[in-house]
C-alpha cells in the first residue's frame, strides 16, 4: 500500500509535522486525511524515533481518538493516513463564536477527553500537545482526539522525558521550566483546556511568553464564584503544579465530575478495538451459532415461534441439539443414520410447505438447523452423508425461504459454496446457484426501493442484513474458490461442476450491486454510522483471483463460452469494473504471462485467452442479432458490454506500456483483420435502426479507439489498422457520432459507481462517454492521414463540432459526483476529452490555425479544461485518464495546441511525452503549406496574445501549477515564461493571478526542481524586473532569496548565470532591493560570481554589480570587493560584452561619490580601463568603419574614465599615465559617440587641452 492507492483532493491545514491534506482511497471511497512529514531536516535518529512512533500509534483504536489507518514513507517524506473526522468543529472554533460552554457541555467533553487520555496512557503514550485545536467535535458531540505530530511512547524504565514540544498556553510548569515530565503534563494541559472551555480564556493567558511561564510556575490559578464544588476539585486536581502531586489515574476516573454512571471507563479493555466493551450493544461473531429469531407471519409482523411442538419430536430434537454440542455426542449422532435422519426430517417437511409453513413447522427447522451447524462445525459428517443428505437438505431449506428471512443458515451455504468433497459438482452447482438467485432477487428489490414511494423499511432491513451477512461471511472469496475449482476441473477435461461456472459469476456481480445499492442507501436514510463503502475489497478479492489463478480465468472463458445472457452479462461486467481497478489485470486477460511481462512487444489475445473468449462471443451473437427476431434488445446490450470490456481491456494495455496491436489482438494478421472487422461491423448502423442500435455502434466504436489508440505511438502503423480505418468514413463519424444528440441516442441504463441506475446523461457507463469512441477513432484516422487526412476534416468541419463539444463537456457543479461531472451534453468522458483536444491538434496544419487560435470561443472553451473545478474534478476521476496522470495529460494536449503558434522557435521546448504524440503531428505541417503557414502565424502573433489576454489565459495557466507535480511543469510553466516576455498585458496578467505567489514560487524554486522550471521561472522574474519596476514590490512579496541563495551557487553554469541577470534587473529601475541584497547576504555571492568559471556567469554577474552601484553609493562598503575580480576581466581574456559590464561596473562605483576612488586606483582598474581603450582603440581605427557597436568596451571604459574624472585624486593618477598619447589617437575617430565622449575627458584637463591645441 502506497500513496498511489490515494487520491489527493485538498489541502485541508497543516499540522505540527506537516501538511495535512483530504483524501480517499482509490476504488473504495473512503475519505481519509493525509498528514506529509518531509524528512529534509530531520536528523537519522528523529527519522527512525518517527518511525517506531507511527507503528506505535498505528495500533490505537479507541472512539474519542482519530484512527491511523495506514502510513508509508518515501525517500522524500512520511505519510500518516487516518480517518477523517466529518467533525463540526475544532474546539478552537467553538471557542471562539461562544466564548465559553455551560458546566454541563464542559463535563460531557472532559468525560470523553479523560477516556481518551486513560487509554492513550494505558499504552503508554503521551499526547503532548494538548491544546483545543487539536480536539474536534464531530456529530452527536463526539470529541475526538488527534494531531500526534508530538506524541512519544513511554518506555516500562523510564518515565520521563525531557524535550520540550506543544503550546506555550498549555504547558505544565515542569515542561516551561525544561524538567523532566511524564504523562501528567497531558493532565495539566487537559485542566487548563476544561478551565478555558468554562470560563473564555485559559487560567494565565499574556502576548508575552516570558510573562506566560512566569504566570504558568508561580502565580496561583483564579477560579469563579459560579464554578461548582465538583468542578473546582476536579480542576484544582489537574492543575496542580506539582506533578507528584497532580490528580492522576486511577484516581481521575472515580472523581464525581467524570464518573461514568453506566460503566466505568477504567473497566473497559484498553487493547479492546474501539473500546467495544462500553458499547450498549456487542455483535456476535460470525462464527458464534445461530440462535433462533422470529419467523414473518402473514401480516409481515415479526412474532416468536410459541406454538408446541409434538412432544415426542421435541424431546428428542432437544436431546439431540445437547448431544451435538460436544464431539463425542456430534460423532455419535453422525454415526446413528436413525438419529441422523430425524436431524433433516424438519427440513424436508419445511421445504415441503414453502413459505406458507405453519410455525410449528419453521420452529423444527430452526432447531435442527442449530444441530445441524454443531454437527458439521465438529467434523462429524461424513463426505458422503454431506453431499448425498445434509447439504442438499440446506440447499431445499434456502431456495424454499428465499425472500423471507434466510439469514438463520447464510453461513451454512457459505460452507456449501466453498465444500470441496464434491466429485458429482451437484452441491456445488446448487449452492452457487441458490447463492446467485438470493443475490439477485435482493438487488432487484433493492433497485426498487428507490424509485418507490412505498415504506419498505422493513423488507430493506431485512436485505440489508442478508447482503451484510454475505460481505461478513467472505462470500466472494468462496465464490472465486468456486470458479477456480470449477475451472481447474475444466482444464483437467472434468465437466461435471461446469455450471456452477456461470452461477458464481452471477453470484458475484449481484453481491457487488447489492452492496453498492447499499451504500446508497445508507447515505440517504443515514440509518448507518458507518462511512466506509459496503463492497470494499470484495472487486478487489475478484480482481486478485483472476490474476493469481489459472482456474478463475478458465473459468470466466467458459461463462464467456457457454453461458446464458445473465451470465455473459455478469461476467463482462465483472470483467469491466476489474479492469478499471489494475491495469495489470488486462495483461492476464489478454494470456501475457508474467515472464513476458518485461517485453512490451509480447503478443496477448491468443485461443484460451479471455480476450480471445470476448471476441469469439462478439462474433456468435452478432451473427444472432442479425437475424433478427424478439431477442435483438438483449443481445446489442451483450455486445454493448463486450465493447466495453475489450476497451478497458485495451486501456489497461496502454496504461501498462504495451503499445502494439499484437499485444491484444495476436500476430496473426487474419486474426487481427477478423477481429476489428467484427467490431467494425458492430459499429455501423444500417439504415433505419440508427436510434435503436445507436449504443451498441457508441460502444463498438470505443472498443474500435481503445484497440487501435495501441499503435498511436507507434513509428509506422499497421496495414491491419489501415485496412480498419479505411471501413469507417468520416461522414459516419460525424453524423452518427458527434453531431447527434446523446439524448436522442437511446441509451443503455447503467449503473454508476454509487450504484445507482442511470438512463442517458450523455454516459455509456460510469466511466465512457457516449462519443468517446467516435472522436478517439477520428484521432486514429488522423494520426494515420498526416496532413491529407487533416485537410480532408477540416474541410468537414470536424475541428468546429470538436470546440463545440469541448465547450459544453465537463458541466461541474459543487454537488456533482464524479460521473455526473461528465454527464453533460457533450457526452465526453475524460478520455473523450483528451481525444478531442489531441484531433484538434491534428487538424492545426490542415487550415484549423485560425478557427482555433484565433477565434475567442475556441480559445475559452479550451482554457476551461483548464479551470480549477474541472480539474479537481479530474483528480478524482477513478476512470481510465483520471487522476493525477489525467489531469497532466490535459495540461500538456490543451499546450500543444496553445504553443503550436511558436513550437518551431521557442526557445522554452521541451520533449513531448504525450501518448497520442498529437503534438508531433500538428507541429509537422506539410512543405507544400509550411511557407503560407508560417506567413500567416508570423501576421497573427500580436492578434494571439491579445486575444490571450481578453479569455483571461493568465488564470487557469497558473492555476494548474498548483495541481501539477514538479516534473510536469516544465511546459506550462515554459508557456507562461513565454507569455511574459511577449506581452506587458499578459505579464500583468499573470502576477496578477498570483504567479508570485510565496507558495508557488517556493514549488517552483524549490531546490528538487526540475532545472527547466528553474531556468523558466528565473527568466520571467527577470523580464518582469526588466519591464517595470511597478513589478518589484510583487517580486519582493515573493520570499525568494533563500532561493536565490541557494541557485547563485548551483552546480548548473546557465542557473548561476540566469539567477546573476535576474538580480541585475531588479536593480536597474530603482534601488529597491538594496537593502534585501544585504540583508540576506546575497551581494557577497554576487561578487563572487564575478570570478566564476562560467564566462556567461561573469558577463551577468558583472552585470547584476553595476545596476547594485548604479542609484546610489548604499552599497559601496560591500561592493568594495568586486574591484579586483572586475579589473581581472578588463585584463583578461574576455568577450567584449563581458568587459563592457566591467568597464560600467567601475564607473558607477564612482558615480555616486568619491568612497572607492582610492581601491580603484590601488587595484589597478583605472589602469585596466586605460588598457582596454588602448588595445580597443586600435582595433577600432584600423578597421576604418564609421561606426562603432554601443556597447563596444571602448565607449563604455571611455564613458567609465570620464566619470572618474569628476574625482580630484582620479584625474591626478591620470595625469601619470600614457592616457592622452591613446586619447590623441582617437581624435581621428569618425563615430560621434567616441569623439563625445573624448571631449567629456579632455575638458577635465584644460591645461593639456591647450597644449595639445597649440601642437
Amino acid at each position: 500500500m502506497g500513496v498511489e492507492n490515494y487520491h489527493v483532493i485538498e489541502l485541508v491545514g497543516e499540522g505540527s509535522f506537516g501538511k495535512v491534506y483530504k483524501g480517499r482511497r482509490k476504488f473504495t471511497g473512503q475519505t481519509v486525511a493525509m498528514k506529509f512529514i518531509l524528512k529534509h531536516g530531520k536528523s537519522d535518529k528523529d527519522i527512525e524515533n518517527l518511525r517506531q512512533e507511527i507503528e506505535i500509534l498505528r495500533q490505537l483504536k479507541h472512539e474519542n481518538i482519530i484512527e491511523m489507518l495506514d502510513a508509508f514513507e518515501s525517500p522524500q517524506e512520511f505519510c500518516v493516513v487516518t480517518e477523517f473526522a466529518q467533525a463540526s468543529g475544532e474546539l478552537f472554533e467553538i471557542l471562539e463564536d461562544d466564548k465559553c460552554l455551560p458546566e454541563a457541555q464542559v463535563q460531557a467533553i472532559a468525560k470523553q477527553l479523560v477516556r481518551a487520555l486513560h487509554y492513550l496512557h494505558s499504552h503508554r503514550i503521551i499526547h503532548r500537545d494538548m491544546k483545543p485545536q487539536n480536539i474536534l467535535i464531530g456529530a452527536g458531540g463526539i470529541v475526538k482526539l488527534c494531531d500526534f505530530g508530538f506524541a512519544r511512547a513511554m518506555s516500562c524504565n523510564t518515565m520521563v522525558l525531557r524535550s520540550i514540544k506543544g503550546t506555550p498556553l498549555y504547558m505544565a510548569p515542569e515542561l516551561v521550566r525544561e524538567q523532566p515530565y511524564n504523562h501528567t503534563a497531558d493532565l495539566w494541559s487537559l485542566g487548563v483546556i476544561l478551565y478555558e472551555l468554562y470560563v473564555g480564556q485559559p487560567p494565565f493567558y499574556t502576548n508575552s511568553v516570558y510573562t506566560l511561564i512566569r504566570h504558568i510556575v508561580k502565580d496561583p490559578v483564579k477560579y469563579p464564584d459560579t464554578i461548582s464544588s465538583n468542578f473546582k476539585s476536579f480542576l484544582k486536581g489537574l492543575l496542580n503544579k506539582v506533578s507528584e502531586s497532580r490528580l492522576t489515574w486511577p484516581a481521575l476516573l472515580d472523581h464525581p465530575f467524570t464518573l461514568l454512571k453506566e460503566l466505568r471507563v477504567d473497566k473497559c479493555d484498553a487493547g479492546s478495538k474501539s473500546c467495544d466493551c462500553i458499547r450498549k450493544r456487542v455483535e456476535p461473531a460470525p462464527t458464534e451459532r445461530p440462535e433462533s429469531v422470529p419467523c414473518p407471519s402473514d401480516d409481515n409482523t415479526s412474532q416468536a415461534c410459541t406454538a408446541p411442538l409434538d412432544n415426542t419430536e421435541f424431546s428428542v430434537l432437544d436431546k439431540l441439539e445437547a448431544s451435538s454440542r460436544t464431539a463425542k455426542g456430534a460423532n455419535a449422532i453422525c454415526q446413528d443414520r436413525g438419529a441422523f435422519a430425524h436431524v433433516l426430517h424438519p427440513f424436508r417437511n419445511f421445504n415441503s410447505k414453502g413459505t406458507a409453513a405453519s410455525d410449528q413447522a419453521s420452529a423444527g427447522a430452526n432447531q435442527a438447523l442449530r444441530v445441524l451447524w454443531n454437527l458439521l462445525g465438529a467434523g462429524a459428517v461424513s463426505q458422503r452423508a454431506a453431499v448425498e443428505d445434509a447439504i442438499p437438505a440446506i440447499l431445499g431449506l434456502s431456495r424454499a425461504t428465499l425472500g423471507s428471512n434466510i439469514s438463520d443458515h447464510a453461513a451454512l451455504l457459505t460452507k456449501a459454496v466453498s465444500y470441496q468433497h464434491d466429485s458429482s459438482g451437484r452441491v456445488l452447482f446448487e449452492s452457487t446457484a441458490c447463492v446467485a438467485q438470493l443475490l439477485m432477487r435482493i438487488t432487484s428489490g433493492l433497485s426498487k426501493f428507490f424509485g418507490s414511494a412505498q415504506d419498505v423499511k422493513g423488507d430493506v432491513q431485512i436485505m440489508t442484513q442478508i447482503v451484510g451477512q454475505a460481505r461478513s461471511l467472505s462470500i466472494a472469496d468462496h465464490l472465486c474458490s468456486c470458479l477456480n475449482v470449477t475451472g481447474s476441473n475444466l482444464m483437467s477435461s472434468l465437466w461435471t461442476s461446469s455450471p456452477a461456472a456461470g452461477e458464481a459469476c452471477k453470484a458475484m456481480w449481484a453481491l457487488t450491486l447489492g452492496l453498492n445499492l447499499l451504500t446508497v442507501l445508507r447515505g440517504w436514510t443515514e440509518a448507518k454510522n458507518d462511512s466506509n463503502k459496503l463492497s470494499d475489497g470484495v472487486m478487489e478479492v475478484v480482481t486478485d483471483s483472476i490474476c493469481k489463478l489459472k482456474g478463475v480465468q478458465a473459468g470466466l472463458c467458459h461463462s464467456l463460452l457457454h453461458g446464458s445472457e445473465s451470465t455473459l452479462s455478469s461476467t463482462l461486467q465483472i470483467l469491466l469494473r476489474c479492469c478499471i481497478i489494475s491495469p495489470i489485470v488486462c495483461e492476464v486477460l489478454a494470456g501475457i504471462s508474467a515472464k513476458d511481462r518485461a517485453s512490451n512487444q509480447a503478443p496477448g489475445g491468443g485461443d484460451g485467452t479471455v480476450v480471445a473468449a470476448i471476441f469469439r462471443m462478439v462474433s456468435v451473437h452478432l451473427a444472432s442479432s442479425q437475424e433478427g427476431g424478439n431477442k435483438g434488445s438483449g443481445i446489442d446490450g451483450l455486445l454493448s458490454y463486450a465493447s466495453f470490456t475489450l476497451a478497458a481491456i485495451a486501456q489497461g494495455l496502454a496504461a501498462q506500456g504495451r503499445l502494439s496491436l499484437s499485444s491484444m489482438l495476436t500476430t496473426s494478421v487474419p486474426k487481427q483483420r477478423a477481429r476489428l472487422g467484427a467490431l467494425t461491423q458492430l459499429a455501423s448502423l444500417e439504415q433505419g435502426a440508427a436510434a435503436l442500435r445507436q449504443p451498441r455502434s457508441a460502444a463498438a466504436f470505443l472498443a474500435l479507439a481503445a484497440i487501435l489508440m495501441l499503435e498511436q505511438n507507434a513509428d509506422n502503423s499497421s496495414v491491419t489498422s489501415d485496412a480498419t480505418l479505411s471501413l469507417v468514413s468520416l461522414k459516419e463519424i460525424s453524423c452518427h457520432g458527434l453531431e447527434s444528440s446523446p439524448c436522442t441516442m437511446g441509451l443503455l441504463s447503467h449503473v454508476d459507481d454509487r450504484g445507482v441506475w442511470k438512463k442517458n446523461g450523455g454516459m455509456l457507463t460510469s466511466w465512457h462517454g457516449m462519443r468517446d469512441g467516435y472522436v478517439g477513432v477520428l484521432l486514429s484516422r488522423l494520426s494515420c492521414g498526416g496532413t491529407f487526412g487533416s485537410e480532408q476534416a477540416c474541410t468537414a468541419g470536424l475541428h468546429l463540432i470538436l470546440i463545440s463539444l469541448l465547450g459544453s463537456s465537463p458541466k461541474i457543479t459543487d454537488d456533482c459526483s464524479e460521473s455526473e461531472a461528465f454527464e453533460g451534453g457533450a457526452g465526453l468522458s475524460p478520455s473523450g476529452v483528451l481525444y478531442s483536444i489531441s484531433a484538434l491538434a491534428l487538424c492545426l496544419p490542415g487550415g484549423a490555425y485560425r478557427d482555433i487560435l484565433l477565434r475567442k470561443e475556441s480559445l475559452l472553451a479550451l482554457l476551461s479544461l483548464l479551470s480549477k473545478r474541472h480539474l479537481m474534478q479530474l483528480q478524482v476521476w477513478e476512470g481510465y485518464n483520471g487522476g493525477s496522470t489525467g489531469l497532466t495529460e490535459v495540461v500538456h494536449r490543451v499546450l500543444d495546441i496553445l504553443e503550436f503558434s511558436f513550437s518551431s522557435q521557442s526557445s522554452h521546448g521541451s520533449p513531448r511525452t504525450s501518448t497520442t504524440s498529437s503534438s508531433a503531428v500538428a507541429n509537422s505541417p506539410s512543405k507544400a503549406n509550411e511557407t503560407e503557414l508560417g506567413k500567416l502565424i508570423t501576421a497573427n502573433m500580436s492578434l494571439y496574445w491579445q486575444l490571450l489576454h481578453e479569455c483571461r489565459a493568465a488564470s487557469p495557466l497558473v492555476r494548474c501549477l498548483e495541481f501539477l507535480s514538479m516534473n510536469d511543469m516544465i511546459r506550462p510553466v515554459a508557456f507562461v515564461s513565454r507569455m511574459v516576455q511577449s506581452s506587458r498585458l499578459l505579464a500583468i496578467d499573470i502576477v496578477k493571478e498570483g504567479l508570485l505567489s510565496p507558495l508557488l514560487m517556493a514549488k517552483m524554486l524549490d531546490p528538487s526542481s526540475p532545472k527547466d522550471v528553474v531556468l523558466d521561472v528565473l527568466m520571467t522574474v527577470s523580464n518582469l524586473a526588466r519591464m517595470s519596476k511597478d513589478f518589484y514590490e510583487p517580486i519582493g512579496e515573493a520570499c525568494i532569496w533563500d532561493s536565490f541563495k541557494t541557485y547563485l551557487v548551483h552546480g548548473d553554469s546557465n542557473v548561476r548565470a540566469r539567477c546573476c541577470s535576474a538580480l541585475g534587473n531588479m536593480c536597474r529601475h530603482t534601488p529597491y532591493f538594496y537593502e534585501a541584497l544585504v540583508s540576506y547576504d546575497l551581494i557577497k555571492l554576487l561578487i563572487d560570481r564575478c570570478a566564476d568559471p562560467d564566462r556567461h556567469t561573469r558577463k551577468f554577474a558583472c552585470f547584476a554589480v553595476g545596476n547594485a552601484a548604479y542609484h546610489n553609493d548604499q552599497l559601496y562598503e560591500q561592493l568594495r570587493r568586486a574591484i579586483p575580480h572586475l579589473t581581472n576581466l578588463l585584463l583578461g581574456n574576455e568577450e567584449d560584452k563581458t568587459k563592457a559590464n566591467a568597464a560600467g561596473a567601475l564607473s558607477n562605483l564612482v558615480r555616486n561619490s568619491s568612497k572607492l576612488c582610492e581601491d580603484i586606483i590601488s587595484q589597478g582598474a583605472m589602469k585596466a580601463l586605460i588598457q582596454v581603450i588602448a588595445d580597443c582603440s586600435s582595433v577600432a581605427l584600423s578597421s576604418g568603419t564609421k561606426e562603432i557597436n554601443a556597447e563596444s568596451p571602448l565607449k563604455i571604459a571611455l564613458f567609465s574614465v570620464g566619470n572618474m574624472c569628476i574625482h580630484a585624486p582620479c584625474r591626478q593618477y591620470l595625469r601619470s599615465l600614457e592616457l592622452f598619447r591613446v586619447l590623441l589617437q582617437l581624435k581621428n575617430s569618425t563615430d560621434s559617440t567616441i569623439i563625445k565622449y573624448l571631449n567629456r575627458i579632455m575638458c577635465k584637463f584644460p591645461d593639456i587641452s591647450a597644449q595639445q591645441t597649440r601642437s
